[in-house]
């Protein structure tokens, strides 16, 4: 059974030790500090697991998504500096884990946002929306029992095999050769952090009517940049949270709006089973009218991030690598 105790993994103390490495600064090692940072998240992992196999944590199954995403993050940015058979073990079996914490994820803040709604409405109207509430909890149930499974797995426990002997391993034998230039983070976190930032700057041409697949490319690029920043926090210095609250707070935005397109589209999947239901008409209407009033909200957060005083804050940051 997937709840064995016996399943349950053991954190390396070698990698338990390198979690503990101070912050990196901008004379490290980019190869290293990334093993560094790799390494955090795969202790975030471990620390998680055991709540998401045996109870219905919310919060753990977020923290173990967030630890998958950005390990991911941190080999997209440093992957120049490795051997691509050093990185190759990780790519894919990060991305499937990765997608079924998604799917659980999605669903327990989907049904918090029904269970809100619910809360307004009448007891004679609720017991309409219940089939409703039903039917995304057993999709959830279905999903957390395959995440379970997946966890449990042999592809699971080779994927933490192989974090720890990336991360454990000496250097030379996941390093790319430089040519006798060692890439230090300086040498790569400005053009890291410019280049995402540039990435999420192009939407300029397509905001006022972006679509929401355009809306939710946006969130995309946004989140790519705050791991970026965030990764980098410690060289780039006090600048850096300046830096990440507007980032934040327009990707805070843009998932409100993309929460509402799904809850939306999954309304209309259940009206199509069930016929016409009033109280499903008025969540809609309801979801509708908060996705507008985000959109409302964009122009001025955009203005805060693509701004010339951030872009200066920005500057400053870098300048100091």
């Amino acid at each position: 059974m997937p709840e064995s105790p016996a399943l349950l993994p053991t954190l390396p103390p070698a990698l338990a030790a390198l979690a503990k490495l101070p912050p990196m600064t901008g004379l490290d090692l980019l190869a290293q500090a990334g093993r560094v940072g790799i390494a955090r998240h795969a202790k975030r992992l471990y620390g998680h697991h055991d709540d998401v196999m045996r109870s219905n944590d919310d919060e753990a199954v977020h923290q173990m998504r967030v630890a998958t995403r950005r390990m991911r993050a941190v080999l997209a940015t440093t992957e120049e500096v490795f051997k691509p058979k050093a990185l190759k073990p990780l790519a894919k079996p990060l991305r499937r884990v990765a997608r079924e914490l998604g799917v659980v994820r999605d669903g327990d803040v989907f049904l918090a946002q029904l269970g809100a709604y619910r809360n307004t409405l009448q007891p004679e109207e609720q017991a309409d929306f219940d089939i409703f509430v039903e039917r995304t909890q057993a999709e959830r149930d279905a999903a957390q029992l395959a995440l379970r499974h997946e966890l449990a797995s042999k592809h699971y426990q080779r994927l933490l095999d192989e974090l720890t002997t990336f991360v454990t391993q000496p250097l030379k034998d996941v390093v790319a050769d430089d040519d006798g230039l060692p890439i230090l983070v300086r040498h790569r976190a400005g053009s890291a952090c410019w280049s995402r930032y540039e990435a999420v700057r192009r939407y300029e041409t397509i905001l006022p009517t972006a679509t929401s697949e355009q809306l939710h490319a946006l969130r995309i690029a946004g989140k790519h940049l705050r791991y970026t920043l965030e990764l980098f926090e410690a060289p780039l210095g006090p600048e850096a949270e300046t830096l990440l609250k507007p980032v934040r707070d327009l990707q805070e935005q843009l998932g409100a709006i993309h929460d509402a397109d799904v809850a939306v589209a999954q309304a209309q999947v259940h009206l199509h089973k069930q016929g016409t239901v009033p109280v499903i008409l008025r969540y809609i209407e309801a979801r509708e009218a908060e996705r507008t009033a985000a959109v409302t909200a964009l122009p001025e957060l955009w203005a805060q991030l693509t701004g010339e005083s951030y872009r200066q804050a920005a500057g400053r940051a870098l300048a100091g690598l």
